[in-house]
């Protein structure tokens, strides 16, 4: 029977996900008007970096206010937290640009905004492949603590695993923070994920030995932290200003659809086939996808002067 407490947490999950789905798209349409195009993927790294900094810090920081007053209080700070960050906004000021055609309604920005996306067959086709890329990286995370399990890892593994994930996002960070990218292009994107997909099978067939398998998982930290760098400035290069947020909006709901479905084939298939074989098969998924869409001609003999047409 559930409790009160029970629903309390289904309910703030619900909100949680409706509020990521329009504060995502809406982040990523005000960077646009804060950095020039041409640093795009350095202000992805540095905000990538920070991240993971963040996601080393907090949940130690969350332990030692557990530790010492008691969870309510570790989730008070936690609220006023985002009330902080939220209130550092206000001091950034952005030249606003004069918009001569007007405000449209709800619904006709929608309509609009969807309109440019499946007349972009470059946006929508990588859309596509991003739904079974995150679908295939999705299906292993899932698996990677019962593949931990299977191997008598233990739980020491599993945190050198996620650390070794982490390592391979910050050296990423810093690669491309330090290198600028002029004209990225979708087949950037995907011989990143092919050769992420790459490193997800050598872990199915070679995880026998804890080196090896935290070397590998790095790689797919460090090609997992290069997509969300290069994507988003394909994106960006791709969409006018005035519709980014709208299409980006519509490619957050493709792409992060394919999350909760993978969840749950995994979850079916590790009883099955085992979590080895989910590396496999999901790593393969991912490979094939990349080659195929590289093999559209209008994807592998994409110009940056096609851009935004």
């Amino acid at each position: 029977m559930r409790t009160a407490a029970d629903l309390l947490f289904y309910i703030t999950g619900v909100l949680f996900g409706l509020i990521d789905a329009i504060s995502e798209p809406a982040g990523i349409t005000f960077r646009t008007r804060l950095v020039p195009e041409k640093h795009y993927t350095q202000s992805m790294s540095l905000l990538m970096m920070a991240g993971q900094a963040s996601g080393v810090a907090g949940p130690i920081l969350g332990a030692m206010l557990y530790a010492l007053y008691g969870a309510k209080m570790a989730f008070l700070i936690n609220g006023v937290a985002f009330f902080v960050a939220a209130g550092l906004f206000l001091f950034i000021q952005v030249k606003e640009e004069d918009n001569k055609e007007g405000h449209t309604s709800f619904f006709s920005g929608i309509k609009e905004g969807f309109t440019f996306f499946i007349n972009a067959p470059v946006l929508a086709t990588m859309a596509v492949f991003a739904f079974f890329a995150n679908a295939a990286v999705g299906a292993v995370m899932v698996s990677l603590p019962f593949l931990m399990k299977d191997l008598d890892f233990g739980i020491k593994g599993y945190g050198w695993a996620q650390t070794s994930l982490a390592v391979g996002s910050v050296i990423a960070a810093i690669v491309f923070s330090l290198f600028v990218i002029q004209k990225p292009k979708p087949y950037m994107t995907l011989l990143t994920c092919f050769l992420q997909g790459a490193s997800i099978v050598l872990i199915g067939f070679f995880s026998r030995e804890l080196a090896v398998l935290l070397l590998l998982l790095s790689f797919v930290g460090f090609f997992e932290a290069a997509v969300n760098v290069i994507a988003p400035s394909v994106n960006h290069a791709l969409i006018p200003p005035k519709l980014f947020g709208r299409v980006i909006g519509i490619m957050v709901i493709i792409m992060g659809i394919s999350e909760p479905i993978a969840a749950g084939t995994a979850g079916l298939l590790i009883g099955k086939i085992g979590a080895a074989d989910v590396f496999v098969w999901g790593g393969l998924m991912e490979m094939i996808v990349a080659v195929i869409v590289f093999s559209l001609p209008f994807i592998r003999n994409f110009r940056p002067e096609d851009k935004r047409s």
